[in-house]
Protein backbone atom coordinates (compact mmCIF):
# COMPACT_ATOMS: atom_id res chain seq x y z
CA UNK A 1 0.00 0.00 0.00
CA UNK A 2 1.33 3.87 -0.66
CA UNK A 3 -0.11 6.25 2.26
CA UNK A 4 0.09 9.79 2.23
CA UNK A 5 1.51 11.24 5.44
CA UNK A 6 0.03 14.63 4.80
CA UNK A 7 -3.42 13.03 4.47
CA UNK A 8 -2.99 11.18 7.63
CA UNK A 9 -3.87 11.94 11.42
CA UNK A 10 -0.94 13.48 13.21
CA UNK A 11 0.90 12.97 15.54
CA UNK A 12 1.43 8.98 13.19
CA UNK A 13 2.84 5.78 15.05
CA UNK A 14 4.03 3.04 13.24
CA UNK A 15 5.84 -0.32 13.66
CA UNK A 16 7.49 -2.27 11.21
CA UNK A 17 10.48 -4.65 10.62
CA UNK A 18 12.80 -2.24 8.34
CA UNK A 19 12.47 1.32 7.50
CA UNK A 20 14.22 2.45 4.62
CA UNK A 21 14.83 6.23 3.97
CA UNK A 22 14.09 7.13 0.48
CA UNK A 23 12.87 5.65 -2.48
CA UNK A 24 15.23 6.10 -5.41
CA UNK A 25 17.23 3.61 -7.22
CA UNK A 26 19.02 2.26 -4.07
CA UNK A 27 16.10 2.53 -1.64
CA UNK A 28 13.51 1.25 -3.59
CA UNK A 29 15.73 -1.91 -5.11
CA UNK A 30 16.98 -2.32 -1.27
CA UNK A 31 13.42 -2.38 0.00
CA UNK A 32 11.80 -4.55 -2.92
CA UNK A 33 14.72 -7.19 -1.84
CA UNK A 34 14.13 -7.09 1.97
CA UNK A 35 10.22 -7.53 1.21
CA UNK A 36 10.39 -10.38 -1.20
CA UNK A 37 12.87 -11.77 1.74
CA UNK A 38 9.43 -11.77 4.02
CA UNK A 39 11.03 -8.99 6.17
CA UNK A 40 7.78 -6.44 7.14
CA UNK A 41 9.31 -3.33 4.95
CA UNK A 42 8.21 0.30 4.85
CA UNK A 43 9.63 3.23 3.03
CA UNK A 44 9.79 7.09 3.85
CA UNK A 45 9.92 9.23 0.78
CA UNK A 46 10.01 13.07 1.46
CA UNK A 47 8.07 13.70 -1.79
CA UNK A 48 5.52 12.78 -3.43
CA UNK A 49 3.35 9.72 -4.85
CA UNK A 50 3.15 11.03 -8.37
CA UNK A 51 1.60 9.16 -11.58
CA UNK A 52 2.68 8.92 -15.45
CA UNK A 53 -1.20 10.96 -15.53
CA UNK A 54 0.55 13.53 -12.89
CA UNK A 55 3.73 14.59 -15.89
CA UNK A 56 2.30 17.48 -17.17
CA UNK A 57 5.24 18.63 -19.39
CA UNK A 58 5.13 21.88 -17.78
CA UNK A 59 8.31 23.00 -16.38
CA UNK A 60 6.69 25.39 -13.62
CA UNK A 61 4.60 22.50 -12.73
CA UNK A 62 7.01 19.80 -12.32
CA UNK A 63 10.44 20.85 -11.01
CA UNK A 64 8.78 22.10 -7.82
CA UNK A 65 7.51 18.58 -7.67
CA UNK A 66 10.34 16.16 -8.88
CA UNK A 67 13.48 18.37 -7.74
CA UNK A 68 14.80 19.21 -4.81
CA UNK A 69 14.16 23.00 -3.66
CA UNK A 70 12.18 23.36 -6.86
CA UNK A 71 15.84 22.71 -8.69
CA UNK A 72 17.40 25.65 -7.28
CA UNK A 73 19.59 23.90 -4.79
CA UNK A 74 22.74 24.85 -4.44
CA UNK A 75 25.90 25.23 -2.76
CA UNK A 76 26.09 27.26 0.74
CA UNK A 77 28.09 29.52 -1.38
CA UNK A 78 25.83 29.87 -4.18
CA UNK A 79 28.88 28.67 -6.58
CA UNK A 80 27.94 25.49 -7.45
CA UNK A 81 24.17 24.38 -8.66
CA UNK A 82 23.22 20.67 -7.39
CA UNK A 83 20.17 18.97 -8.92
CA UNK A 84 18.27 16.18 -7.08
CA UNK A 85 15.76 14.82 -6.97
CA UNK A 86 12.33 13.55 -4.65
CA UNK A 87 9.55 11.80 -4.55
CA UNK A 88 8.35 8.03 -5.10
CA UNK A 89 10.76 7.04 -7.18
CA UNK A 90 13.69 9.68 -6.05
CA UNK A 91 15.59 11.11 -9.26
CA UNK A 92 14.82 7.99 -11.98
CA UNK A 93 11.79 9.96 -12.67
CA UNK A 94 13.23 12.95 -13.72
CA UNK A 95 16.69 11.50 -15.02
CA UNK A 96 17.22 11.07 -18.48
CA UNK A 97 17.60 7.43 -18.40
CA UNK A 98 21.58 6.77 -19.71
CA UNK A 99 22.39 3.56 -18.55
CA UNK A 100 26.60 2.46 -18.13
CA UNK A 101 28.23 0.13 -15.71
CA UNK A 102 30.57 1.04 -13.53
CA UNK A 103 34.22 1.57 -14.95
CA UNK A 104 36.53 -1.05 -14.02
CA UNK A 105 39.10 1.13 -12.86
CA UNK A 106 36.64 2.32 -10.75
CA UNK A 107 35.09 -0.80 -9.05
CA UNK A 108 38.81 -1.70 -8.36
CA UNK A 109 39.55 1.46 -6.69
CA UNK A 110 36.07 0.61 -4.46
CA UNK A 111 37.69 -2.91 -3.79
CA UNK A 112 40.90 -1.63 -2.69
CA UNK A 113 40.02 1.15 -0.73
CA UNK A 114 36.57 0.32 0.49
CA UNK A 115 37.04 -3.67 1.25
CA UNK A 116 35.22 -5.00 -0.87
CA UNK A 117 36.54 -8.52 -1.27
CA UNK A 118 33.30 -10.00 -1.32
CA UNK A 119 32.44 -8.36 -4.38
CA UNK A 120 34.76 -9.84 -7.05
CA UNK A 121 34.66 -9.06 -10.90
CA UNK A 122 32.46 -12.15 -11.59
CA UNK A 123 29.78 -10.87 -8.58
CA UNK A 124 29.65 -7.94 -9.59
CA UNK A 125 29.15 -8.84 -13.79
CA UNK A 126 26.28 -11.04 -12.51
CA UNK A 127 24.40 -8.16 -10.30
CA UNK A 128 24.97 -6.18 -13.58
CA UNK A 129 23.23 -8.68 -16.01
CA UNK A 130 20.24 -9.75 -13.38
CA UNK A 131 19.82 -5.56 -13.08
CA UNK A 132 19.66 -4.93 -16.94
CA UNK A 133 17.47 -7.83 -17.61
CA UNK A 134 15.42 -6.50 -14.88
CA UNK A 135 15.16 -2.57 -16.46
CA UNK A 136 15.04 -4.08 -19.93
CA UNK A 137 18.77 -2.30 -20.54
CA UNK A 138 19.40 -1.79 -24.35
CA UNK A 139 21.16 0.07 -26.96
CA UNK A 140 19.24 3.23 -28.17
CA UNK A 141 18.30 2.43 -31.84
CA UNK A 142 20.69 4.82 -34.46
CA UNK A 143 17.56 5.61 -35.99
CA UNK A 144 15.72 7.17 -32.42
CA UNK A 145 18.97 9.28 -32.84
CA UNK A 146 18.20 12.67 -33.11
CA UNK A 147 19.96 15.41 -34.89
CA UNK A 148 21.54 16.86 -31.84
CA UNK A 149 23.29 13.82 -30.75
CA UNK A 150 24.02 13.32 -34.74
CA UNK A 151 26.01 16.27 -34.66
CA UNK A 152 28.05 15.20 -31.74
CA UNK A 153 28.53 12.15 -33.37
CA UNK A 154 29.56 13.98 -36.73
CA UNK A 155 32.44 15.93 -34.38
CA UNK A 156 34.15 13.12 -33.08
CA UNK A 157 34.31 11.25 -36.32
CA UNK A 158 35.91 14.98 -37.68
CA UNK A 159 38.13 15.14 -35.10
CA UNK A 160 39.48 11.72 -34.81
CA UNK A 161 37.60 11.55 -31.49
CA UNK A 162 36.67 8.28 -29.69
CA UNK A 163 33.00 8.09 -29.26
CA UNK A 164 29.70 5.68 -29.34
CA UNK A 165 26.32 4.86 -29.03
CA UNK A 166 24.80 4.91 -25.56
CA UNK A 167 22.50 2.10 -23.38
CA UNK A 168 18.90 3.31 -21.82
CA UNK A 169 16.10 1.49 -19.92
CA UNK A 170 13.25 3.30 -21.52
CA UNK A 171 10.21 0.20 -23.45
CA UNK A 172 7.68 2.05 -25.39
CA UNK A 173 9.26 5.27 -25.76
CA UNK A 174 7.09 7.75 -27.97
CA UNK A 175 10.61 10.38 -28.33
CA UNK A 176 7.90 12.75 -26.47
CA UNK A 177 11.79 14.21 -25.56
CA UNK A 178 9.83 15.32 -22.23
CA UNK A 179 12.40 12.88 -19.71
CA UNK A 180 13.91 15.89 -17.26
CA UNK A 181 9.97 16.93 -15.93
CA UNK A 182 8.84 13.02 -15.74
CA UNK A 183 7.64 10.82 -18.74
CA UNK A 184 3.84 10.71 -19.14
CA UNK A 185 3.77 7.78 -21.20
CA UNK A 186 5.32 5.50 -18.43
CA UNK A 187 8.36 4.71 -20.71
CA UNK A 188 10.96 4.89 -18.12
CA UNK A 189 11.92 1.13 -16.91
CA UNK A 190 12.83 3.20 -13.57
CA UNK A 191 12.73 2.62 -9.53
CA UNK A 192 8.77 3.39 -9.62
CA UNK A 193 7.60 1.28 -12.62
CA UNK A 194 9.49 -1.56 -12.16
CA UNK A 195 10.82 -2.24 -8.23
CA UNK A 196 7.73 -0.37 -6.68
CA UNK A 197 5.09 -3.23 -8.13
CA UNK A 198 7.26 -5.77 -7.30
CA UNK A 199 7.30 -4.06 -3.62
CA UNK A 200 3.74 -3.80 -3.10
CA UNK A 201 3.34 -6.95 -4.27
CA UNK A 202 5.78 -8.27 -1.81
CA UNK A 203 3.52 -6.52 1.18
CA UNK A 204 5.74 -3.13 1.59
CA UNK A 205 4.57 -0.13 2.28
CA UNK A 206 5.23 3.47 1.41
CA UNK A 207 4.55 6.59 3.11
CA UNK A 208 5.08 9.82 1.16
CA UNK A 209 5.72 13.15 2.18
CA UNK A 210 7.21 11.93 5.08
CA UNK A 211 10.52 13.60 5.26
CA UNK A 212 12.74 11.71 8.01
CA UNK A 213 14.51 14.23 10.46
CA UNK A 214 16.34 11.54 12.81
CA UNK A 215 17.40 7.98 13.25
CA UNK A 216 16.32 6.88 16.50
CA UNK A 217 19.00 4.75 18.18
CA UNK A 218 20.85 2.92 21.47
CA UNK A 219 23.99 0.60 22.36
CA UNK A 220 24.86 0.66 19.01
CA UNK A 221 21.50 -0.69 17.39
CA UNK A 222 19.06 1.07 15.37
CA UNK A 223 15.72 1.50 16.58
CA UNK A 224 13.74 3.37 14.46
CA UNK A 225 13.20 6.97 12.58
CA UNK A 226 11.92 10.65 13.63
CA UNK A 227 10.17 11.54 11.05
CA UNK A 228 7.73 14.59 10.16
CA UNK A 229 4.88 15.03 7.33
CA UNK A 230 5.36 17.56 4.64
CA UNK A 231 2.61 19.79 2.94
CA UNK A 232 3.30 18.77 -0.66
CA UNK A 233 2.78 22.36 -1.83
CA UNK A 234 3.65 24.53 0.88
CA UNK A 235 6.64 22.06 1.93
CA UNK A 236 5.50 22.85 5.57
CA UNK A 237 6.06 20.65 8.38
CA UNK A 238 2.08 19.28 9.60
CA UNK A 239 2.92 17.03 12.29
CA UNK A 240 5.10 14.48 13.76
CA UNK A 241 5.94 10.66 12.43
CA UNK A 242 7.14 8.09 14.78
CA UNK A 243 8.29 4.98 13.43
CA UNK A 244 9.62 2.12 15.44
CA UNK A 245 11.58 -0.42 13.47
CA UNK A 246 14.30 -3.19 14.36
CA UNK A 247 17.03 -2.11 11.15
CA UNK A 248 16.88 1.02 9.44
CA UNK A 249 18.20 1.72 5.51
CA UNK A 250 19.57 5.09 4.95
CA UNK A 251 19.45 5.52 0.94
CA UNK A 252 18.49 9.52 1.27
CA UNK A 253 21.10 10.21 -1.43
CA UNK A 254 24.37 10.85 -1.36
CA UNK A 255 23.54 14.11 0.69
CA UNK A 256 20.67 13.51 2.52
CA UNK A 257 21.90 10.34 4.11
CA UNK A 258 25.06 12.23 5.36
CA UNK A 259 23.34 15.07 6.88
CA UNK A 260 20.70 12.32 8.62
CA UNK A 261 23.53 10.37 10.19
CA UNK A 262 25.01 14.08 11.51
CA UNK A 263 21.64 14.91 12.56
CA UNK A 264 21.31 11.48 14.57
CA UNK A 265 24.76 11.74 16.63
CA UNK A 266 25.66 8.33 14.83
CA UNK A 267 29.06 7.20 15.63
CA UNK A 268 31.70 7.18 13.01
CA UNK A 269 35.38 6.59 13.88
CA UNK A 270 36.05 7.09 10.59
CA UNK A 271 35.14 10.54 10.59
CA UNK A 272 34.07 10.29 6.86
CA UNK A 273 30.48 10.86 6.99
CA UNK A 274 29.40 13.84 5.50
CA UNK A 275 32.90 14.81 4.36
CA UNK A 276 33.58 12.73 1.03
CA UNK A 277 30.93 14.29 -0.78
CA UNK A 278 31.31 13.94 -4.82
CA UNK A 279 29.00 15.33 -6.98
CA UNK A 280 30.32 14.74 -10.90
CA UNK A 281 30.19 18.46 -11.22
CA UNK A 282 29.71 19.80 -15.13
CA UNK A 283 30.14 22.52 -17.39
CA UNK A 284 28.33 23.60 -20.45
CA UNK A 285 28.71 25.08 -24.09
CA UNK A 286 26.03 25.82 -26.90
CA UNK A 287 26.71 26.74 -30.54
CA UNK A 288 24.29 28.71 -32.26
CA UNK A 289 23.69 26.50 -35.75
CA UNK A 290 22.29 27.79 -39.13
CA UNK A 291 20.40 25.05 -39.36
CA UNK A 292 17.37 24.48 -36.93
CA UNK A 293 18.48 21.36 -34.33
CA UNK A 294 15.69 21.04 -32.39
CA UNK A 295 17.11 19.32 -29.63
CA UNK A 296 13.90 19.06 -27.83
CA UNK A 297 12.74 16.15 -30.04
CA UNK A 298 13.41 12.49 -29.41
CA UNK A 299 15.97 10.81 -26.73
CA UNK A 300 18.30 13.36 -25.15
CA UNK A 301 20.92 11.70 -25.00
CA UNK A 302 22.46 8.81 -27.21
CA UNK A 303 25.89 8.88 -28.07
CA UNK A 304 28.74 10.12 -26.17
CA UNK A 305 32.53 11.18 -26.58
CA UNK A 306 35.64 9.23 -24.42
CA UNK A 307 38.28 10.87 -25.81
CA UNK A 308 38.80 12.68 -22.68
CA UNK A 309 37.84 9.72 -20.29
CA UNK A 310 40.95 7.67 -19.41
CA UNK A 311 39.94 6.64 -15.95
CA UNK A 312 42.21 3.48 -16.62
CA UNK A 313 44.90 5.44 -16.65
CA UNK A 314 46.98 6.42 -13.45
CA UNK A 315 47.32 9.89 -14.64
CA UNK A 316 44.50 10.11 -17.25
CA UNK A 317 41.77 12.54 -18.33
CA UNK A 318 38.33 12.29 -16.59
CA UNK A 319 36.04 13.83 -18.85
CA UNK A 320 33.02 13.02 -20.27
CA UNK A 321 31.18 14.50 -23.11
CA UNK A 322 27.38 14.02 -23.93
CA UNK A 323 24.20 16.31 -25.55
CA UNK A 324 23.07 18.64 -22.76
CA UNK A 325 19.06 19.93 -23.23
CA UNK A 326 16.93 21.83 -21.08
CA UNK A 327 13.17 22.78 -21.87
CA UNK A 328 12.71 26.63 -22.67
CA UNK A 329 12.33 27.79 -19.01
CA UNK A 330 15.53 25.90 -17.88
CA UNK A 331 17.51 27.26 -21.00
CA UNK A 332 16.34 30.52 -20.03
CA UNK A 333 17.65 30.52 -16.46
CA UNK A 334 21.27 30.04 -17.90
CA UNK A 335 22.23 31.96 -21.36
CA UNK A 336 23.95 34.96 -20.95
CA UNK A 337 22.48 38.54 -21.15
CA UNK A 338 19.77 40.63 -19.85
CA UNK A 339 16.36 41.98 -21.68
CA UNK A 340 16.43 42.40 -25.47
CA UNK A 341 19.81 40.52 -25.79
CA UNK A 342 18.59 37.61 -23.31
CA UNK A 343 15.21 37.83 -25.77
CA UNK A 344 17.36 37.65 -29.15
CA UNK A 345 19.04 34.57 -27.70
CA UNK A 346 15.59 32.49 -26.40
CA UNK A 347 14.33 33.21 -30.45
CA UNK A 348 17.62 31.30 -31.52
CA UNK A 349 16.57 28.47 -29.65
CA UNK A 350 15.37 26.00 -31.95
CA UNK A 351 19.46 26.39 -33.36
CA UNK A 352 21.26 25.60 -30.36
CA UNK A 353 23.09 22.59 -29.91
CA UNK A 354 24.47 22.02 -26.38
CA UNK A 355 27.22 19.96 -25.12
CA UNK A 356 28.22 19.18 -21.67
CA UNK A 357 31.30 17.30 -19.84
CA UNK A 358 31.33 16.05 -16.71
CA UNK A 359 33.97 14.89 -14.53
CA UNK A 360 34.88 12.26 -12.09
CA UNK A 361 35.75 14.54 -9.65
CA UNK A 362 38.39 14.18 -6.77
CA UNK A 363 37.33 17.01 -4.77
CA UNK A 364 35.48 16.22 -1.38
CA UNK A 365 32.90 18.31 -0.60
CA UNK A 366 31.61 18.32 2.54
CA UNK A 367 27.64 18.04 4.14
CA UNK A 368 25.98 19.11 7.00
CA UNK A 369 22.88 19.75 8.84
CA UNK A 370 20.87 22.77 8.83
CA UNK A 371 17.76 23.49 11.57
CA UNK A 372 15.88 20.35 11.68
CA UNK A 373 15.20 19.87 8.87
CA UNK A 374 17.55 21.16 6.25
CA UNK A 375 21.04 20.59 5.01
CA UNK A 376 24.19 22.78 3.60
CA UNK A 377 26.76 21.51 0.94
CA UNK A 378 29.95 23.13 0.69
CA UNK A 379 32.31 22.35 -2.68
CA UNK A 380 34.27 23.85 -4.77
CA UNK A 381 36.63 22.27 -7.08
CA UNK A 382 40.18 22.06 -6.44
CA UNK A 383 43.00 22.46 -8.72
CA UNK A 384 43.24 19.75 -10.75
CA UNK A 385 39.32 19.21 -11.17
CA UNK A 386 39.10 22.70 -12.02
CA UNK A 387 41.62 21.84 -14.48
CA UNK A 388 39.63 19.11 -15.82
CA UNK A 389 36.52 21.27 -16.18
CA UNK A 390 38.83 23.67 -17.93
CA UNK A 391 39.62 20.72 -21.01
CA UNK A 392 35.82 20.02 -21.34
CA UNK A 393 34.89 23.10 -21.85
CA UNK A 394 36.96 23.40 -24.41
CA UNK A 395 36.64 19.80 -25.78
CA UNK A 396 32.63 20.96 -25.97
CA UNK A 397 33.72 24.50 -27.77
CA UNK A 398 35.89 22.05 -29.94
CA UNK A 399 33.47 19.82 -31.02
CA UNK A 400 30.80 22.34 -31.28
CA UNK A 401 32.79 24.05 -33.96
CA UNK A 402 33.51 21.07 -35.90
CA UNK A 403 29.95 20.64 -36.49
CA UNK A 404 29.92 21.87 -39.51
CA UNK A 405 27.42 24.38 -38.55
CA UNK A 406 28.41 26.18 -34.85
CA UNK A 407 28.81 29.98 -35.85
CA UNK A 408 30.16 31.10 -32.56
CA UNK A 409 31.30 30.72 -28.79
CA UNK A 410 31.09 32.50 -26.03
CA UNK A 411 31.33 32.60 -22.21
CA UNK A 412 29.09 32.76 -19.39
CA UNK A 413 27.66 35.92 -17.21
CA UNK A 414 28.26 38.20 -20.31
CA UNK A 415 31.53 37.35 -21.67
CA UNK A 416 31.09 38.00 -25.18
CA UNK A 417 31.80 36.22 -28.22
CA UNK A 418 34.42 33.64 -29.27
CA UNK A 419 34.76 32.99 -33.66
CA UNK A 420 36.07 30.61 -35.52
CA UNK A 421 39.35 29.82 -34.90
CA UNK A 422 38.26 31.01 -31.25
CA UNK A 423 38.80 29.67 -28.27
CA UNK A 424 38.26 26.18 -29.45
CA UNK A 425 41.93 26.95 -31.66
CA UNK A 426 43.77 29.39 -29.08
CA UNK A 427 44.04 28.02 -25.38
CA UNK A 428 45.12 24.89 -24.58
CA UNK A 429 45.58 22.65 -21.50
CA UNK A 430 48.56 21.59 -19.84
CA UNK A 431 50.25 18.08 -20.23
CA UNK A 432 48.54 15.14 -18.54
CA UNK A 433 46.53 15.50 -15.61
CA UNK A 434 46.33 19.54 -14.85
CA UNK A 435 46.61 20.47 -11.65
CA UNK A 436 49.27 18.19 -9.85
CA UNK A 437 52.16 20.86 -9.75
CA UNK A 438 50.82 22.79 -12.66
CA UNK A 439 49.66 26.19 -12.78
CA UNK A 440 46.58 25.64 -15.25
CA UNK A 441 44.74 28.02 -15.45
CA UNK A 442 41.45 28.64 -14.19
CA UNK A 443 38.06 29.27 -16.05
CA UNK A 444 38.37 32.07 -18.38
CA UNK A 445 36.19 35.35 -19.03
CA UNK A 446 35.61 38.98 -18.90
CA UNK A 447 32.50 41.14 -18.16
CA UNK A 448 30.60 43.36 -20.23
CA UNK A 449 30.04 41.17 -23.00
CA UNK A 450 33.84 42.01 -24.71
CA UNK A 451 35.61 38.87 -24.88
CA UNK A 452 35.59 35.87 -23.67
CA UNK A 453 38.28 32.64 -23.44
CA UNK A 454 37.44 29.41 -22.11
CA UNK A 455 40.16 27.56 -20.13
CA UNK A 456 41.37 24.21 -21.79
CA UNK A 457 43.01 23.07 -24.95
CA UNK A 458 45.15 20.38 -26.84
CA UNK A 459 47.34 18.16 -24.90
CA UNK A 460 50.08 18.17 -27.32
CA UNK A 461 50.22 22.46 -27.51
CA UNK A 462 51.07 24.78 -24.49
CA UNK A 463 51.10 28.48 -25.46
CA UNK A 464 51.32 30.49 -22.50
CA UNK A 465 47.83 30.90 -20.49
CA UNK A 466 45.71 33.47 -20.40
CA UNK A 467 45.38 36.12 -16.95
CA UNK A 468 42.35 34.02 -15.15
CA UNK A 469 40.07 36.03 -13.71
CA UNK A 470 39.82 34.12 -10.58
CA UNK A 471 36.75 32.21 -9.20
CA UNK A 472 33.57 33.11 -11.08
CA UNK A 473 30.14 32.15 -9.09
CA UNK A 474 27.43 31.09 -10.75
CA UNK A 475 29.14 30.18 -14.28
CA UNK A 476 31.60 26.53 -13.18
CA UNK A 477 30.54 23.89 -12.39
CA UNK A 478 27.16 23.00 -12.11
CA UNK A 479 25.44 19.61 -11.54
CA UNK A 480 23.65 18.60 -14.83
CA UNK A 481 23.38 22.33 -16.63
CA UNK A 482 25.94 25.00 -16.16
CA UNK A 483 25.82 28.80 -16.29
CA UNK A 484 28.78 28.45 -18.75
CA UNK A 485 26.95 28.76 -21.85
CA UNK A 486 28.32 29.45 -25.52
CA UNK A 487 26.33 31.08 -27.81
CA UNK A 488 26.19 34.16 -30.30
CA UNK A 489 24.52 37.03 -29.13
CA UNK A 490 22.48 38.68 -31.59
CA UNK A 491 20.55 41.97 -31.38
CA UNK A 492 16.93 42.17 -31.13
CA UNK A 493 13.92 43.93 -30.10
CA UNK A 494 13.89 45.43 -26.61
CA UNK A 495 11.02 42.84 -24.74
CA UNK A 496 11.99 40.23 -22.02
CA UNK A 497 12.19 36.66 -22.68
CA UNK A 498 9.09 35.55 -20.84
CA UNK A 499 6.87 35.53 -23.86
CA UNK A 500 9.66 33.87 -25.98
CA UNK A 501 9.73 30.59 -23.32
CA UNK A 502 5.85 30.80 -23.29
CA UNK A 503 6.11 30.43 -27.34
CA UNK A 504 8.28 27.50 -27.47
CA UNK A 505 6.62 26.18 -24.58
CA UNK A 506 3.76 25.64 -25.99
CA UNK A 507 4.88 25.14 -29.54
CA UNK A 508 7.44 22.11 -28.00
CA UNK A 509 3.95 20.48 -26.46
CA UNK A 510 1.05 21.64 -28.91
CA UNK A 511 3.15 20.71 -31.78
CA UNK A 512 5.40 17.65 -30.95
CA UNK A 513 3.83 16.27 -28.40
CA UNK A 514 0.72 17.11 -27.81
CA UNK A 515 -0.75 16.39 -31.40
CA UNK A 516 1.84 13.27 -32.22
CA UNK A 517 0.77 11.25 -29.01
CA UNK A 518 -1.44 9.98 -26.71
CA UNK A 519 -2.58 11.34 -23.19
Amino acid sequence: MIFDASTRALPLKLSTDLVVVGSGAGGMAAAMAAAEAGVRTLVVEGGEYLTSKDMSQREEQMFPKLLQDGGSQTSADRAVKIHQGRGVGGSTLHNLNLIKRIPDAIRAEWTHTRGLSHLPASRWTALYDELEQLLRVSAVPREQWNRHNQLLEKACSELGWKGGGLSHNRSGCLNSGFCEVGCRYNAKNNAFKVLLPRLLAAGGEVLSNCLAVRVVHDGGAARGVEAVAIDPVTRQVLGDVEITAKRVCLSASATGTAALLLRSDVRDPSGETGNTLRIHPAVIAAGDFEEPVKAWEGIPQTYECTEFLELDKPDGHRVWVLPAFAHPVGTATMIPGHGATHRALMERYAHLGVLTAMIHDLTPGKVRPKGKLGLSIEYWPDEADRAELSLGLWASAKALFAQAGADSVTGAEGAGTGRRPGVAEDHAHREGRAGRGSSAPDVFGSDGGRSAACAGGQRRQAPPPAKPVGRRRLAVPVVDWSAATAVHLRDGPARGSLAVCLKWSTEIRQGRAAQTFPG
